[in-house]
């Protein structure tokens, strides 16, 4: 399997996790309307690059505390609900957020803002640079949203 393709958009409520061996896993791409999404990436999956979850009005709880062993491009979108974000530890992280003026973003543990902004804000864990694999988060909400980075 090289992608992984969930259309949902007419579910109320979604999870899945991909926590197994998925050797030949290149991305995962998620397509939600309404209601809520529970995902776990924490398998096996070396080649694994490109993720991209993406709703229009769903509570998002997603978990990507896997062990990653490629860098990778992750896509988040949503509106009106809260998206929380469980980071991993062991790896560099970047987050580039989006919001409106209604929407805000909560960034707790060692992310560290960088530059000014107000409309959009990037985090980055002290990783960056230094450990051979960074993930990189582009997240974005609005109409009263909220972006929960842990």
């Amino acid at each position: 399997m090289e992608t992984m393709e969930i259309h949902a958009e007419r579910k109320k409520r979604v999870q899945f996790d991909v926590t197994g061996s998925f050797p030949k896993l290149e991305s995962v791409v998620y397509k939600g309307s309404f209601g809520l999404l529970r995902s776990k990436i924490k398998g096996e999956c070396p080649e694994l690059s490109f993720v991209n979850l993406s709703c229009t009005s769903c509570k998002m709880d997603l978990d990507f505390r896997g062990e990653w062993k490629k860098s990778a491009s992750i896509h988040i979108r949503n509106e009106q609900e809260p998206i929380t974000i469980m980071l991993p530890k062991d790896v560099g992280v970047i987050v580039y957020t989006q919001v409106d003026v209604n929407s805000k973003v909560i960034a707790e543990g060692d992310l560290v803002k960088k530059g000014r902004g107000f409309w959009k804000k990037t985090f980055r864990n002290s990783l960056v640079g230094e450990a051979p694999v960074t993930l990189t988060f582009h997240v974005e909400t609005r109409n009263g949203g909220a972006i929960l980075l842990r």
